[in-house]
């Protein structure tokens, strides 16, 4: 797969950093993006649309789980903090990113 940044050494940015990073532009987010069915989406978008950067949410974890999406290399793909069982991420997220 041709894309430009390796995911070797795993930055998780806050929605504030997410923010900046998407500059007005179009996005996606994906949830569980470190499992099979997370990992797979993200290659399916990066090959078949160019106008989107892609956020694939994780959760803090005290050890990394991110073999499914070590061969992401793109400059349209971020990791963000994402925990779907806590109700004022998600609102913040989509009042920052996707409105």
């Amino acid at each position: 797969m041709g894309y430009n940044k390796k995911i070797d050494t795993i930055n998780i940015y806050n929605i504030r950093q997410a923010q900046k990073i998407l500059n007005n532009r179009k996005c996606i987010v994906i949830t569980g993006v470190t499992g099979q069915d997370g990992s797979h989406m993200v290659d399916y978008l990066l090959e078949n649309t160019s106008e989107y950067i892609i956020f694939g949410g994780a959760r803090r974890l005290s050890i990394y789980n991110h073999k499914n999406i070590k061969h992401i290399d793109s400059d349209r793909f971020y990791l963000i903090n994402f925990d779907l069982t806590d109700s004022h991420v998600i609102s913040k997220t989509f009042e920052l990113l996707i409105t």
